[in-house]
């Protein structure tokens, strides 16, 4: 019995033995530096994670109770406070071991630790020793650092940046913003916060709109006007650019206002610099226009003189009446040209087909040209339909032609292409000017002189010429740009100097059935009629003639010089008037407030505007946009018996 008491106790010393090994190595492995201190303050033990934080482990004869670098840092407090039974733990701070006069130089680091105190007890709970643990937080300290200079490097750049940075939430208000942010928007930075941006803005509801659409399409800029606490009223530009956190935004602002401001300096500037010129200009144009209009005037006014006298030797009244009506039409159609050169061309667009008009004019373009020139076609099948004025168009290429023939002094070829031609994004990328779409290109190309590129850059200037003085006006390629520039249209030139040159004309395409045009040939039997008309023209002279041409043509004219007169001669004959022919702008009522009275009374009554305004007037009455029918002057009486049957028959 007393051998196996032996035996048990031999196994139960071993199995203390065994867990007094596994608590040494738990000790020394353990991944927390642990030291254990006796009452004297003296280490008893460290394990390897002390070692590694603080070099070594002090010697025997070293106390930090009496270390005063130590007790001055309030470790000595510590050790104290658990030898009386109290469990501390300090928050994170940094110690270098060098500073400590037992450990060498080469051995210590600085460390970032967290260090906790605590007794260790005997069998009967009286304290022997302290144990001390000590957390290493080096490496989240050293990360905290650099998040902190990072934020440090932001903030001052936040600070800095010369635009405007908005932090925004989910919802738009604004979280946070830099100084910048804070002086367009006339606010202390820290009042960003207290502040609606669409509450600062003059459209809200277009800021609002704005903001949702970034939100669900991404990036968006956009300009609008804000209006300061101050009162003071400035255009900003702003950018939603992306997600600057989870639940926030980031927005750019930047002040505009000097830079439209300065915008609109160098255009009124510019608009100045451009009416100087175009006056000094007038002067060389004068010259020519005034030969042109004196030679008409000379015909006109010679053969009107000869008939009133009676005393024509050789030529017959028909001849002289044809010969004034002649130069009429020549005065006509130089006044044409200068507002087409002006872009002013009251335009009657129609659904047009380009090659019709090339082959209408083909014999008369031939004839045109020097015999030594020769013409050649090529025009597309199936071409697309334009909107243009068929009689501007035919003036274009005109222009062209006579362009074209000057080219050639020698003889040579004039090419005409027409095609349908789709423009990409990389064509309009290239050629800020015109969009990328669907058109028909009409190219005119000769082999002759060509130009250089200093007269090629100035070839669409109004007034500029390359002919000798007195032999053009220099508005014969400014008129073609005018007119396809007016049209929706864009015209391009290519040329090299001793290769001829190349006018590109794209007008964009409709697609679909040509409708059919009306004719344009003269009438030489006017159409007739028996209603009656309301005749209101100012002019006393254009009155006449129109009155006389419409008496002729078997209509009952009532006439008046202006509205008021008018509205009281309708108020006699209400029922009997069909059509109301009226100018446009004429004094004390426009035609367009004249209609409006008269179709009150009568909402049948039919109306046909007329009017020889060379500028936006007429548009601005909103004629041509509705589609009621006009007539532009001059007119001929074909032109003026024809419209009139028109209106009448349009149901």
């Amino acid at each position: 019995m007393q051998e196996l008491d032996k035996e048990t106790v031999s196994a139960q010393l071993a199995a203390v033995e065994d867990v007094k090994s596994f608590l040494d190595d738990l000790f020394f492995h353990a991944p927390v530096g642990f030291a254990i201190c006796d009452p004297e303050g003296r280490t008893v033990t460290a394990n390897q994670e002390f070692l590694r934080l603080f070099g070594s482990i002090p010697p025997p004869e070293y106390s930090i109770l009496k270390d005063e670098q130590l007790e001055n840092q309030g470790f000595k407090a510590m050790i104290l406070r658990s030898f009386a039974g109290e469990t501390i733990t300090t928050p994170v701070f940094w110690f270098d071991p060098r500073d400590v006069e037992h450990v060498s130089v080469s051995e210590g680091r600085r460390v970032a630790v967290s260090m906790t105190t605590f007794p260790l007890r005997n069998r009967q709970g009286q304290i022997e020793y302290v144990a001390a643990t000590y957390r290493d937080h080096t490496e989240e300290m050293l990360a905290m650092q650099r998040i902190e200079a990072e934020r440090d490097r932001f903030r001052a750049l936040f600070a800095s940046i010369l635009d405007g940075i908005l932090l925004m939430d989910q919802s738009g208000v604004m979280v946070e913003g830099n100084p910048a942010a804070a002086q367009i928007l006339g606010l202390d930075v820290a009042d960003i916060v207290t502040h609606d941006l669409m509450g600062l803005v003059e459209a809200p509801a277009s800021l609002k709109r704005d903001w949702e659409r970034f939100l669900a399409q991404g990036q968006l800029c956009a300009e609008t006007r804000i209006q300061r606490p101050d009162g003071s009223v400035r255009e900003i530009e702003y950018q939603f650019i992306s997600q600057f956190a989870p639940g926030l935004f980031l927005a750019m602002l930047r002040d505009v206002t000097e830079q439209k401001q300065l915008q609109q300096e160098r255009e009124k500037l510019a608009e100045q610099l451009r009416q100087s010129q175009k006056l000094e200009s007038i002067g060389q144009l004068a010259g020519g226009v005034a030969h042109d209009f004196n030679n008409l005037l000379t015909v006109i006014n010679g053969f009107s003189e000869l008939l009133l006298a009676d005393t024509i030797p050789e030529l017959s009244a028909a001849e002289a009446i044809q010969q004034i009506y002649q130069a009429g039409q020549h005065a006509a159609a130089l006044t044409t040209q200068l507002l087409a050169f002006g872009r002013k061309s009251i335009l009657q667009p129609r659904q047009h087909q380009l090659n019709e008009t090339v082959l209408k004019l083909e014999k008369m373009l031939r004839r045109l040209l020097r015999e030594d020139i020769e013409i050649e076609l090529r025009l597309a099948e199936g071409l697309n339909s334009v909107l243009i004025d068929p009689g501007q168009f035919e003036q274009v290429m005109m222009n062209l032609m006579l362009n074209a023939r000057d080219a050639l002094p020698d003889g040579g070829l004039v090419l005409i292409e027409t095609a349908n031609i789709l423009l990409d994004q990389a064509y309009d990328q290239t050629h800020a000017e015109i969009k990328a779409g669907s058109y028909v290109l009409l190219t005119i190309s000769d082999n002759g002189v060509g130009m250089d590129e200093t007269t090629r850059q100035r070839i669409f200037e109004p007034f500029f010429t390359s002919k000798s003085e007195g032999q053009g006006t220099g508005l014969g390629l400014s008129t073609v740009h005018g007119i396809v520039r007016q049209s929706g249209g864009h015209i391009f030139v290519y040329s090299e100097l001793g290769h001829g040159t190349s006018f590109k004309l794209y007008f964009p395409s409709l697609h679909g059935e040509q409708r059919e045009l009306a004719a344009t040939s003269a009438v030489t039997v006017l159409p007739e009629g028996q209603e009656t008309v309301l005749l209101v023209e100012d002019v006393k002279e254009v009155r006449a003639f129109a009155r006389l041409v419409l008496e002729s043509c078997g209509y009952h004219v009532l006439e008046a010089a202006s509205g008021p007169e008018a509205m009281a001669l309708f108020q006699g004959q209400m029922a009997a008037v069909s059509l109301l022919i009226t100018d446009v702008i004429m004094p004390k009522m426009s035609g367009t407030r004249l209609a409006g009275a008269l179709q009150t009374l009568n909402p049948g009554l039919k109306v046909l505007y007329v009017s020889g305004y060379t500028d936006d007037a007429v548009l601005r009455y909103d004629i041509l946009a509705q589609g009621i029918p006009f007539l532009a002057k001059p007119f001929t009486p074909s032109q003026l018996a024809c419209k009139v049957r028109d209106v009448l028959d349009t149901s």
